[in-house]
């Protein structure tokens, strides 16, 4: 969904609550202290509203209730994010991923005035790299952030942020190689595109920059290694690095040392959160001092003396005074915001503490404190209002270091062992079945029936491959860290998702971690389930050898077993192997197999992408009948379980039999349709064969202009999403199009170009038609 869909889909709720409430814009605007003529904007839709306070306001103006309230907050989020991404005319996405800017900073001038200069001053001609270095909980990326929020429009090409997670505990530091694949992703760089090693990736983030101007947050480094690999190489950009260490062998990079703040400083900071009349200045001042003039501790400290209007600050000083002969100023200010929490705050606060990943949304939270999501994001926002969890982007949560150290601290000394097992167990249960909800409507656009406000509102494919794409490195995370049986149960789920959008590490880190955790458990069945999957990893890499192997061993264990739904899922994948090998016999052989054991079984969801392998093994070995009569098969059974890539690639095939019979205009109905379908599913690779046979087809009628447009945009997306397999076919199509042009020189670069993919895949069918191409050449 684009920015204006996402504006438009708010609006239309927003007016609904209006209309329903009965209010008038007059009266709206009296309530709310918003003229009018805005009001009725907002409403319509051609314009957001820049605050979701105002939001707030009006919908509780409006009698909105708790689900509605939530509902809006996540649509307007949504909107909100997705307006500052609209693709220029020349097709780049300028991203904009900071952290919101803190509106209660305070202080820091003089810091923030050091770092704004050194880039006003530069002279352009060499990469701009500012390195922020300070204790924990001194405030370093709350600095950064908001010098990005001032510098944001000399950057219009993008402001990317990443939190390369050097002092998270429980959560490993981010690698260079893995901080520039999520960089490169952001720049709309597909998986299949990004090379395996950190140099090559390096390489293609800078060439992918340059020429344009991008401001890079790279927060929470270990050293000058974890960062010097992500430092774009045009002079236009610029990267602000923090880190507890001084980066002094960072080449190249300006340092600013961050210390504590200053009294006056520290001062300003406590009275804007607590209120301008709490205390007399020498009490707030020994506040401060308690505090270790640090920007966390007073952020809490000040916050809880706000939330306790019958306290003075003496009062407070009192009690961070015990605390603080005990503990340094940080645990003396958590210790005393966590005592006076209530007991479901607290709870949810050293819960948190027990994630293995970076970020919470509510959802994973109220699993983990076995609460209602409406509740849990009530105590969600009044965690982040006492400063104790940070929301830095819409929808998702997150603890500072320190704090994530003392809420797992706390959860250890304050909860039985019993209850912090009984809160992971539902932390895992929760994944596995958000997981599995997310996979199947991201497949087949399937959605439950009875919606379980316990899981996320997945309307389609659409908001599942958000929803993925959100969670990826969480569920990367869990599986590492869950029970056997869930980190195998999780990763299996997973396997379409990381082939369709090339996440091929991700996928080979959950399936060691559940393969190893199947063999724990002794396993067998489950173990070739994983098996089965990494076959499709190692096919998909190109090491089809070590596919077959597993795939095989996978099928001896279902065959001892018995298992014929487990046959029937190997059986496929060793037909789909089998094809893309060029042996139809084969592929034949296990298609059908595995069709006879669906169709026994009555599981229609696996029977459709059998019927459809086992129609393109026909159609490419001569059997036109049965392969007409399979597709036909596929594609009705596709479109009975709302499966679009069956659909997309069913439609393709039959449209290459429609071309071989003379019937050019149902065979172009049948790819014009495959395109559609493959666009709203987001599948490059069916998109492409569905481009590429247009090409062809046209080259077969004569129309060379055309045919050239379709090759062009089909070799474009293999290259886009670096399919070799793609790219041959299509230099295999451009090769015979420029043949019949006469240009026999430029038919031959083509056809050289894909003989040298096809050798390099080894595959057999690729191999024997650009052959036949070349020899036909002569």
């Amino acid at each position: 969904m684009g920015g204006t869909d996402a504006v438009a889909e708010f609006a239309a709720v927003l007016r609904g609550l209006k209309e329903r409430s009965g209010r008038s814009f007059a009266a709206l605007a009296h309530r709310t202290g918003t003229s009018r003529s805005t009001l009725h904007r907002y409403c319509a839709g051609s314009v957001l509203p820049p605050d979701y306070r105002l939001v707030s306001q009006l919908a509780a103006a409006c009698g909105a209730n708790r689900r509605e309230l939530a509902r809006l907050r996540r649509l307007w989020e949504f909107a909100e994010a997705a307006v500052t991404e609209q693709p220029r005319s020349d097709g780049w996405r300028p991203r904009n991923q900071l952290p919101r800017d803190i509106g209660d900073f305070t202080g820091r001038d003089t810091e923030l005035e050091t770092l704004l200069d050194a880039v006003a001053t530069a002279d352009g001609q060499s990469v701009s790299v500012l390195s922020i270095d300070g204790m924990g909980g001194v405030g370093k990326t709350s600095l950064v952030v908001r010098c990005a929020h001032r510098l944001a429009q000399r950057y219009p090409d993008g402001q990317f942020f990443v939190d390369l997670h050097a002092h998270t505990p429980g959560h490993p530091p981010l690698s260079p190689a893995a901080a520039l694949e999520a960089l490169l992703r952001a720049v709309d760089v597909p998986g299949e595109r990004i090379p395996p090693t950190v140099e090559q990736r390096a390489a293609l983030w800078r060439s992918t920059l340059a020429g344009r101007r991008v401001l890079l947050v790279l927060d929470n480094a270990a050293d000058a290694a974890h960062v010097r690999q992500l430092i774009p190489g045009h002079p236009g950009c610029l990267t602000l690095v923090t880190s507890r260490r001084r980066l002094t062998d960072l080449d190249g990079a300006s340092s600013l040392a961050l210390d504590v703040l200053r009294e006056d400083e520290a001062v300003g900071l406590f009275l804007r959160i607590a209120g301008p009349e709490r205390g007399e200045d020498a009490a707030v001042r020994e506040c401060v001092r308690l505090c270790g003039y640090l920007p966390l501790a007073i952020r809490i400290a000040a916050a809880r003396l706000r939330d306790r209007p019958v306290w003075t600050v003496e009062h407070l000083n009192r009690r961070l005074g015990r605390h603080s002969r005990r503990l340094t100023e940080l645990n003396a200010v958590f210790a005393l915001s966590h005592q006076y929490l209530d007991d479901s705050q607290r709870r949810m606060f050293r819960l948190l503490g027990l994630h293995p990943g970076a970020d919470v949304d509510v959802h994973a939270a109220a699993a983990l404190a076995g609460v209602a999501p409406l509740d849990a994001e009530d105590l969600l926002e009044s965690l982040v209002d006492v400063h104790l969890v940070e929301q830095r982007e819409p929808g998702r949560y997150q603890l500072h270091d320190l704090l994530r150290e003392h809420a797992a601290a706390t959860a250890s000394a304050e909860e039985e062992p019993a209850a912090l097992s009984e809160a992971l167990g539902r932390l895992w249960d929760y994944y596995a079945a958000a997981a599995r909800l997310a996979t199947r409507a991201y497949e087949r656009e399937e959605t439950p029936e009875e919606p379980d406000e316990r899981l996320p509102e997945l309307a389609g494919h659409a908001d599942a491959a958000r929803w993925l794409e959100a969670e990826r490195a969480n569920l990367v995370a869990v599986v590492e860290h869950c029970t056997d049986e869930h980190a195998w149960r999780i990763s299996l789920v997973l396997w379409q998702f990381f082939l369709n959008r090339g996440y091929s590490q991700d996928w080979l880190r959950t399936h060691e971690a559940a393969l190893a955790a199947t063999e724990r458990l002794g396993d067998l069945d489950a173990r070739a389930e994983i098996l089965k999957n990494l076959g499709m990893l190692n096919w998909r890499i190109g090491r089809v050898d070590m596919a077959l192997e597993q795939l095989k061993e996978a099928l001896e264990r279902d065959l001892a077993t018995g298992n014929e739904r487990y046959e029937a899922r190997t059986r496929g994948r060793l037909g789909l192997l089998h094809d893309w090998q060029g042996d139809y016999d084969e592929a034949v052989r296990n298609f059908r197999r595995a069709d006879e054991l669906y169709q026994k079984l009555g599981l229609v969801i696996g029977q459709a992408p059998s019927i459809l392998g086992l129609g393109s093994a026909y159609r490419q070995s001569g059997e036109v009948e049965s392969a007409r009569e399979a597709l036909q098969r596929a594609l009705t059974l596709g479109e009975s379980i709302g499966d679009l890539w069956v659909q997309s690639l069913a439609l393709t095939n039959l449209g290459l039999i429609e071309i071989e019979e003379g019937n050019s205009d149902r065979a172009r109905s049948r790819f014009e349709r495959a395109l559609e379908l493959s666009e709203r599913l987001g599948d490059r690779w069916s998109w492409g064969l569905a481009a590429s046979s247009l090409g062809s087809m046209n080259r077969r009628l004569g129309n060379y202009e055309e045919a050239l447009r379709y090759q062009r945009r089909a070799l474009d997306n293999a290259t886009h999403t670096g399919d070799r397999w793609a790219m041959g076919l299509a230099h295999l199509g451009f090769g015979k199009i420029h043949h019949q042009l006469g240009d026999r020189e430029r038919a031959r670069e083509h056809l050289m170009l894909a003989l040298g993919y096809a050798e390099e895949l080894g595959n057999r069918k690729l191999l024997v038609e650009v052959r036949e191409a070349l020899d036909t050449l002569g």
